[in-house]
């Protein structure tokens, strides 16, 4: 039974038409605190499958652990400097990306209270694509502001 619920894949002894392998199972199935019933649920697999993992690996003892050996040994191993760098490069701009967003976000809300209510003028007329329409828009808005600013309106220039 358990031949028919594990096939072999380039990642290993695995549940047919899933991403799961018995390496996955091995380091729940390996201590008291969890039950099969609770590794199934878990993995969304049902008991059945479950007991499945455990026959191979009972059956295919010593090159299943030889491998979970090697797994856990590379999962313990530190990443390399240069990962180490792009890391913190990472975190950098990830950084001024939010300082930016949130900028953004407090300029957006200050337009949205100076712009004031929504009129159906604004909407693009029907045939006018998206690009069109933006780019429309940004001419009358252009426009306004510099009827503004002849008209000596303090607040044109934003």
């Amino acid at each position: 039974m358990a031949a028919e619920m594990i096939v072999e894949t380039p990642r290993g002894p695995s549940y047919p038409g899933r991403r799961i392998t018995v390496y996955d199972l091995i380091p729940y199935l390996l201590t008291d605190d969890y039950t099969e019933a609770m590794v199934a649920r878990m993995f969304q697999l049902t008991d059945v499958q479950v007991a499945a993992g455990r026959a191979y690996i009972f059956a295919h003892a010593d090159t299943v652990l030889a491998e979970h050996l090697k797994i856990e040994e590379r999962l313990n191993t530190p990443n390399p400097p240069e990962v180490i760098e792009h890391a913190k490069g990472m975190k950098e701009r990830l950084a001024k990306y939010q300082a930016w967003h949130k900028e953004y976000m407090t300029e957006r809300e200050t337009w949205a209270k100076d712009a004031g209510p929504v009129s159906m003028e604004d909407d693009p007329p029907i045939g006018v694509n998206f690009t069109e329409w933006v780019k429309a828009r940004i001419v009358v808005g252009k426009a306004e502001r510099a009827a503004s600013q002849l008209a000596g309106d303090p607040a044109a220039g934003r």
